[in-house]
């Protein structure tokens, strides 16, 4: 018989996923008479999945034995990492474990403290390490955490703890390659004025996203990442 479509399916709380089963994902490789293999993506860190593989002709659906895999939790099981006295919650997302917040220490790795900077004119004079809140208000640093400068972030001390370290471009390309598609929503926080999804999304006590008037861009936080507005300050600018 000629095939029609092929691929496989594939379920985290369906033992035995199935066309017309519930809670079924599937993904079509196309027609192809020869064998396949594909990737799957989006799926949930330390979960156990069933998949099987699937063919579709003119007799009808076959379907391929059932396997099992479990996902590796980069996280190791910690939901939260304590540094410079404060707990920081993780998340897996793909293959990576981070934080959930943005970091607020105010010490390197080695005990060492970092120069505090109180304003926009002492870090437009700033030649070495340093953190502040954004616009010196204390109060943004609780909800958001510190601002820190690319003198602190490369300091040989260490700005993370034991194991971790400031995210490189390959790290994000990396997370929103694991989110998949339309990645910014599903990794902002939910919190916003106005927030499509309501309850305790639709908030405006910080922190929270300042709401555009266009519910694309409000975030549903679907991987728990949660990702907030930290500001930036750039040489004499900030935002």
């Amino acid at each position: 018989y000629r095939v029609y479509e092929k691929g496989v399916l594939w379920s985290e709380q369906n033992n035995n996923p199935s066309f017309g089963g519930s809670q079924i994902n599937f993904k079509s490789v196309g027609n192809m008479s020869t064998s396949f293999t594909t990737t799957i993506s989006g799926l949930w860190a330390g979960r156990t999945y069933y998949v099987r593989a699937y063919a579709v002709n003119e007799g009808g659906i076959s379907y391929g034995e059932i396997l099992s895999f479990t996902t590796p939790d980069p996280c190791g099981g910690a939901s939260s990492v304590n540094y410079d006295n404060y707990n920081y919650p993780t998340v897996a997302i793909g293959l990576q474990c981070w934080f959930k917040e943005n970091l607020r220490t105010t010490k390197f790795k080695d005990g060492s403290d970092i120069p505090f900077v109180a304003n926009q004119t002492a870090w437009r004079a700033l030649t070495g390490p340093g953190y502040g809140p954004y616009n010196g208000d204390n109060n943004i640093a609780a909800n958001y955490g510190q601002l820190y400068s690319g003198y602190a972030a490369t300091d040989a001390r260490g700005l993370c703890p034991e194991g971790w370290r400031i995210p490189s471009r390959s790290d994000f390309s990396s997370l929103v390659t694991a989110v998949g598609s339309n990645s910014a929503p599903k990794l902002k926080s939910c919190r916003m004025p106005g927030s499509p999804y309501g309850g305790s999304c639709d908030t405006s006590t910080h922190p929270y996203w300042t709401y555009y008037n266009n519910s694309s861009v409000a975030g549903n936080d679907y991987y728990g990442f949660s990702a907030l507005p930290g500001g930036y300050i750039i040489g004499s600018t900030s935002g």
